[in-house]
């Protein structure tokens, strides 16, 4: 039986420029005037196209405000049996989501969480600095080994804002502390002792044993090097509302129409 394909799509990938240090709970919006937005028909094509959607065979989905929910609906997915672990993750969004600028979740993941028995994992923090968020639920999900494979398409942007990747993806989530602004990487996480300076993280990074499975990160440059070799099982369409413009609601609009919204 062969792994479940999903495929996240979070509307900001749809904005320009780049968003950081937003929050979704903020009921704040980005700017019309200085946050544009993808036009419809690009849109369109891209999910059928690149995603292979179609609005006449519509994909099982589900559409959620804030991208946090994508950690307990893989867990529910992979719990009911909806969905073959590890899954295949195609992760369309403007941002990596592996926890990035004050979020200290990499800390807990790799001086906690590792530590403990795979089936005692889901059980994670859902408030604080290391706390589950919508820029470390990815993180969260391939600590709990939910996650086969990653192919990463930020938006256009992406490689030319605050430093690009070296500023988004979490340095000591990859071998000698190390990023890559595209390619294949390899996304490993190390169980290491808590109380270490950062400093002596990278050190004993490069040198502990990787007991937990590796996962391949691959990062895109172009819209046009991403296209899903077959239909996804299944959909999650993010909103993000303190990312985007509300301008950008009508795109969210337009994706749930290529989805079979579960109840």
């Amino acid at each position: 039986m062969r792994n479940s394909v999903v495929l996240s799509i979070d509307i900001d990938y749809f904005v320009s420029p780049i968003a950081f240090g937003h929050s979704d709970s903020s009921g704040k919006r980005l700017s019309d005037t200085d946050y544009s937005i993808r036009q419809e028909e690009d849109v369109r094509n891209f999910l059928e196209q690149r995603c292979k959607l179609s609005v006449n065979d519509k994909v099982r989905g589900c559409a959620i405000i804030s991208h946090v929910d994508a950690f307990d609906l893989i867990h529910q997915g992979i719990k009911t049996g909806s969905f073959t672990p590890p899954v295949d993750l195609y992760h369309v969004d403007a941002h990596a989501d592996l926890g990035a600028g004050s979020d200290t979740s990499f800390k807990f993941i790799l001086e906690e969480l590792v530590f403990r028995p795979v089936d005692q994992r889901y059980s994670i923090p859902r408030s604080g600095w290391h706390g589950l968020g919508a820029g470390n639920w990815l993180a969260y999900c391939v600590a709990n080994r939910w996650i086969r494979e990653v192919w990463f398409l930020p938006n256009e942007d992406y490689h030319s804002t605050n430093g690009g990747t070296k500023d988004d993806l979490v340095r000591f989530f990859f071998p000698k502390c190390e990023t890559a602004p595209e390619g294949l990487q390899i996304l490993e996480l190390i169980p290491i002792s808590s109380g270490l300076s950062l400093d002596a993280w990278e050190d004993t990074l490069c040198q502990q044993p990787r007991p937990e499975p590796t996962v391949p990160w691959r990062t895109l440059m172009q819209e046009n090097d991403f296209t899903l070799p077959t239909q996804p099982d299944y959909v999650i369409v993010c909103q993000s509302p303190g990312f985007t413009p509300q301008t950008a609601d009508v795109l969210f609009e337009i994706a749930k129409e290529y989805i079979d919204i579960e109840a």
